[in-house]
Formats: C-alpha cells, structure tokens, sequence
C-alpha cells in the first residue's frame, strides 16, 4: 500500500497534526519505549515517502543508475563500492559506460574524433569569409584551405 492511499481518508491538517505527534514522540518524549520511538519513524517515514506512479517509477529508476554510473567515475569511492555498483549496472542490463564515454564513441556532442575537430575547423574558415573584421590575408588562407579540403565557398 503506498502512502497516499494508506493516509487518504486524513484532512492536511490531520496529516500535519500526526507528523508534529511522530516528531514529538521521537525527539521530545522521554516516557517513550524504543519500540513505540521506532514505530514513530516508520510511520514518519511512511507518510513522507513518495508513491512512484509507472512513469516516475521508471525516473527513479534512472536516478539510480545514474548514481551507480556516478559511482564508477568518482575517484574518491572505493573499489569495493565501484564493485557492487558495476555488478548493479550489470545486474540492470544498463551500459556500464560513463556519459563522457558514451558522447565520444558514439559521435556524440562530445565526440574528440578526427573528423569531428577537421569539420569544426572548416566551418571556422568558412565563418571567416563572412566576418568583415577578419583581414584579407586570413580570408585568402581560409579559402585555400576550404579549396584543399574540395569545399566550395
């Protein structure tokens, strides 16, 4: 039973009156037993948790295997952590495979290849013979090389 079914019949201010009841019951009540003071914290918890839906389900899903991806990629995390969070990835069927890693291999917004840095050099020389503030020795070095890569301009 998720907790908004379970606490559905209560007004918000029920719900407020029985958080401040659980709050108290933890922090300020000394007659309490350590049984009812950890009754009071699953019920607190309970009523703060979340009722993932299918779609929110599945962003929280992600989340988490993101959080193992991010795991992987900290240099601060033990190897022992790394382990379970590659076996988890794994265990998930996700690509073990950082957001860096999967930009460069698949020519992504991050892609480092030859070709990638070639073209981002070409459309430089190609903005060069537009641009009035470039001098006409540049503009003529940007042709030739725009004519030696078979561009047209």
């Amino acid at each position: 039973m998720t907790s908004q079914t379970q606490f559905a019949q209560f007004t918000q201010e029920d719900l407020v009156r029985l958080i401040e009841s659980y709050r108290y019951i933890l922090q300020a009540d000394p007659h309490r037993t350590p049984a009812e003071k950890v009754e009071a914290e699953r019920a607190l918890a309970a009523l703060y948790q979340p009722a993932y839906g299918s779609a929110s389900a599945q962003e929280h899903s992600n989340r988490v295997l993101g959080g193992y991806r991010a795991t992987l990629a900290n240099p601060n995390v033990s190897e022992a952590a790394k382990a379970h969070a590659r076996a988890m990835l794994e265990q998930a069927g996700a690509d073990l495979r950082t957001q860096k890693e999967r930009n460069v291999t698949e020519g992504g917004r991050n892609a480092k290849s030859p070709d990638a840095h070639l073209a981002r050099q070409l459309g430089g020389y190609k903005s060069a013979l537009k641009n009035p503030n470039v001098s006409p020795e540049a503009k003529a070095h940007a042709r030739h090389m725009l004519a030696q890569h078979g561009i047209a301009f």
